[in-house]
Parts: structure tokens; sequence; C-alpha cells
């Protein structure tokens, strides 16, 4: 029998406001949180959230005892050990909201995982915490927790805290992590990707300052899927102005150092260009990659789009599922339900377009129409505008059996998008499959007219001919001023 957490989500959030106690049996309480937090921080399992999830209740109420009685002390050797000590209860404090993300099977466990997640910034909000921990903190809690309850756009916040505490520190390393994570974030929030590349470069002189391979690579993976949409060509420098790409000896050296985590990275990053750009093929190549490495992954937003993405491949091809990814995709299904409950800004149309491209026929069906319709109002409405553009481009392929023109109509929305989201690539290749607009076919027809007009010998319209004399012959009245004076 797995032990559980004990508290409920406002029991864990009073734990900031707890009575302090004596010096004396605080000193002893440091030393058992000290080992209670080390002891914790080795775990590497999801399944340490679980396991010290019912020792919470002890930890977290001595991490406020510290907090309150650390403007008293004077000795710098004190103050040091109670940072020491204010660290390890922080970190497991995001382990345990980050494990019960990962883990969770129903709603009250994801509102857990957020409540530890907002104690954690809570403490280093209102009690005095070296830029040093913050930085870590701020961008754990945005990219692990609070994604999943709140709307995406606003992690921006937090990755900016994240970035000025680095800063102040001079930790390259958190702060590179911060700026590749606030593009990153901005992309999957519908932000213009010349804005997110331009956030991707500010990574590169950090990263080219610190010597950090693995920071090239982070960095190497989401520019090449936004360069790529934008339809420009890749680079060779990985460290250059332009930001770089070079995603071949990503994989390279993720295989040899055996890191599970880039290699989902890069499977992933794959398996949404495939997506977009329509090659089946590769996105069920890089789906069965990025499920093979998703427990080095679980808990992070990456993982989140890969059930997104890797699901929208399934249900275009599901009449060829096999029965384990039937199983997989109905999985799928069941995660994005949950997810709907507790971040509905982010995951409700997603969910819902899923649910169509599972339930749509190869026949008229309005309903269906009023469907696609909806999921693309909330995308839209939310600021996922790429979002929007994929569905709308999914639901003119739906359409063109049927309906050419209707489907013309939607597949120009999902052009327009693209254009608004910056994908130019996208935006040139849906304008290649457009037909010919009424507005052009209008304006065609009447050059025409109005070259056959001036070939032919007849006389102009008399009403056009009227007009143009009494122009010519309109006289100014002699009390008004042609020259326009302004006061």
């Amino acid at each position: 029998m797995s032990s559980r957490v004990l508290l409920n989500e406002k029991e864990i959030l009073a734990v900031a406001d707890l009575p302090p106690l004596s010096n004396e049996t605080l000193l002893l309480l440091q030393e058992v949180l000290c080992k209670l937090g080390a002891q914790f921080t080795s775990c590497s399992n999801s399944s340490s959230a679980s396991v010290f999830g019912s020792t919470t209740v002890f930890t977290s109420n001595m991490l406020s005892l510290i907090l309150h009685h650390k403007k008293q002390w004077r000795v710098p050797s004190l103050r040091l050990y109670v940072n020491i000590n204010l660290f390890l209860m922080i970190d497991p404090l995001l382990q345990i909201g980050a494990g019960l993300m990962a883990s969770a099977n129903s709603e009250e466990s994801m509102l857990r995982g957020f409540a530890f997640g907002r104690l954690a910034i809570r403490i280093i909000e209102t009690h005095s915490v070296s830029p040093e921990i913050a930085c870590s903190v701020y961008n754990f809690f945005a990219s692990h927790i609070m994604i999943w309850h709140r709307p995406l756009v606003e992690t921006q916040r937090y990755f900016l805290a994240a970035i000025t505490k680095g800063i102040e520190t001079y930790d390259v390393t958190w702060t590179s992590i911060a700026v590749i994570d606030r593009a990153v974030f901005g992309l999957f929030a519908g932000e213009s990707l010349d804005l997110v590349q331009a956030k991707l470069e500010e990574a590169a002189p950090l990263i080219r300052k610190n010597k950090q391979e693995v920071g090239k690579h982070w960095l190497a993976m989401p520019m090449q899927l936004v360069r790529g949409l934008r339809g420009y060509e890749e680079s060779n420098d990985t460290t250059g102005s332009n930001s770089p790409i070079d995603a071949d000896n990503v994989l390279v050296q993720a295989k040899i150092t055996q890191s599970h985590t880039h290699l989902f990275a890069y499977h992933c990053y794959q398996l949404i260009a495939a997506v977009f750009n329509g090659n089946t093929a590769q996105g069920m190549t890089a789906a069965k990659a990025c499920e093979t490495y998703l427990p080095s992954a679980k808990g992070s937003f990456l993982s989140a789009m890969y059930t997104f993405y890797a699901a929208i491949l399934y249900a275009e091809n599901i009449d060829a599922l096999m029965q384990n990814e039937m199983t997989l995709l109905n999985q799928k299904m069941e995660m994005l339900r949950l997810w709907t409950k507790t971040a509905p800004s982010t995951f409700e149309h997603k969910y819902k377009f899923l649910q169509v491209m599972m339930s749509k026929k190869a026949d008229r069906n309005i309903d269906t129409l009023d469907l696609f319709d909806e999921v693309m109002y909330l995308a839209v409405e939310n600021g996922f505008i790429h979002d929007a553009a994929l569905y709308a481009e999914r639901c003119a392929q739906w359409l063109s059996k049927f309906s050419p023109k209707r489907a013309s109509l939607y597949l120009n929305f999902a052009r327009r998008q693209y254009d608004f989201w910056g994908a130019g690539m996208k935006a040139t290749e849906l304008s290649q499959l457009l037909p010919p607009s009424n507005v052009v076919r209008g304006f065609c027809l009447l050059y025409l007219k109005i070259s056959l007009t001036r070939s032919s010998p007849s006389k102009p319209n008399k009403r056009i001919r009227k007009s143009i004399c009494e122009k010519g012959t309109r006289r100014q009245h002699p009390h008004k001023s042609s020259v326009t004076r302004f006061p």
C-alpha cells in the first residue's frame, strides 16, 4: 500500500502562516529538515512524491519556523546554514508539486501539486531569499507546475523574474535555461515567430560566454523548428548572432551521452514539425521515439505537446491504427481531458479538436462543421492562432471532398492565421493551394472591360461624361480660401 499526501490544498497554502517556535527547538528541527531535504532531492523517480508525501506535513511546517526566525540571527555561518536549509526545503516542495503533476490521475492531485508550487513561490516572495535560490524556483515553477493550471502567457512573468535573479548572481546556466524556456513557451502560446526567434537569440551570447555544449543543443532544437516554419535557411553556426541550427549534431551527441531527455526533446520537435508539414511517416517515427523516452520528460510541458501532436497523427489515421496505437490514443485523450479541467484556456480547444478528428465522417455533416468552428473560435479567443490555423487547415481538408468552395474559405482563414503567426512557409504553401478569389476575379473582369472600352470607338457613358464635365467647370467660391488654415 503506497503512502499518499495527507494535506489538502488549503492546508498546504496555510503552512507559510504558521506561528514560530523558540530558537532552541528550531535549531534541532533544522538538522532533521536537512536530512529530509537531502534524502528527497536524491530521489530521481516520480514515485518520490508519494513516498515523501506523508512527511511533507512535518517538513512544510519546519520551513515556516526557519523563515520567521531568520531575521533575528546575526551569525554569518548560521545564516548560511539556514540558507542551505531553505534551499533544501523549497526544492523538495517544487519536486513534490512536479511529481504530483507528472503522476496525477485526478483533478484533486493536480490541485494539490499546484498548491505545493504556490507555497514555494509565496515563501520566496514574502521572505528574504537569496537570488541563487529564487532563479531556479521561478523557472521550475513556471515550466513544470504553473502550466497545468494557469494560462500559458502568464509563465512569461516568472521566466523574466528568473532571468533577472540569474543576472544578479551571474548564474549563466539557470539564466540560459530561463531565456530558452521563455521563448519556447511563447512559441506554444501563439506568439509571433519573429519574436520567438529574437528571444532564442538572446540565449546565444550567454551560451557562448559560458561554453555550454548542452546549452547549444537545447537552443538548436527549438530554433530549427522556428526557422523551418518561417522558411529560413539553416545556419551551421550554433552560437552566432542568427542563432543556429545543427539538429543532426544534437542527435549524435544525445546518443553518445545517452541522455534520454535530449532524445525526447529532439524527437518531439521533429514530431511537431511533421504535423505542421503534413509528413505522416516522419511524424509516426518521431512519435514512437518520443514514447520510448517519455519517462524522462514526464511533468514537463514538452511532454504535453507530444501528447497533443501525437494524438493528432493517430486521430488522422484512426482507421489504420493497430491495437496498441489505439490504446495510446485513448490514454492521451484521457490525459488531455484531465488537463482541460485544470487549464481550460490551454487544453480545452485541443481536446475538443481531437474529439472532432476522431468522430468526423466523410459524408456531409453540419454538426461536424459547427464543432470545427467552435474549436477555432476557442483557439483564437485564447491567443493560440497557430492552433486555429492548424484546425482550419484540417477542416478544409475534410470539406474539400464535398464542398470545395467552402473548403477554400477555411483554407484562406488558415493562411491568414499562419501569416499572422509568422509561419511564412506555411502561408506560401496554402496560398498556392487556394483558387483565385472573387476579389481578384472581379478585378480582372473590371480591367478587361476598361481595356475593351478604351479600344472601342464608342463614346463613353453619358453619366460618366457629365460628371467629368461638372468637375472640370466647377469654380471655387470667391470668399473661400484655397489654403487650409490651422489654428
